[in-house]
């Protein structure tokens, strides 16, 4: 891939993770009793309530971040940095999403989550390894 391609490939890679958190984020945020099946429960207690929207409100920044970092991803310094925090946010959500599996706090529908956190996390690490912003 030319340099270009591989700085537009960067682009919308983080675009699509941005977009992704944001809904996510969202619907923890603002919907919170909409999503308890996720923890293999028929109803989401108010202390369950509140940690999730605290999840998502993380979620949601989080997708600012990237959206802020975005604006200044061609410079290379910034771009480093932003894989490296997502491959260290990925990375622990990702341990903590299968132990929660594991250990029988969250259903099997949060398979779904795994996934999505391994495809990001390998995007990431191939975004820092390759693209040369």
């Amino acid at each position: 891939m030319s340099r270009r391609s591989n700085h537009e490939w960067g682009e919308y890679f983080l675009l699509v993770t941005v977009l992704a958190t944001a809904l996510i984020g969202g619907a923890f945020l603002f919907a919170p009793q909409t999503i308890p099946g996720i923890f293999s429960q028929d109803y989401v207690e108010p202390t369950a309530r509140f940690y999730l929207q605290f999840l998502g409100a993380t979620m949601f920044g989080y997708s600012v971040l990237n959206a802020l970092a975005l604006k200044n991803f061609t410079d290379k310094r910034i771009g480093q940095i932003v894989c490296k925090a997502n491959i260290t946010s990925l990375s622990i959500a990702l341990i903590v999403t299968l132990n929660g599996i594991a250990t029988g706090v969250l259903s099997n529908f949060t398979w779904v989550f795994v996934a999505e956190h391994t495809l990001f996390l390998i995007g990431f690490m191939v975004l820092l390894r390759t693209i040369r912003i």
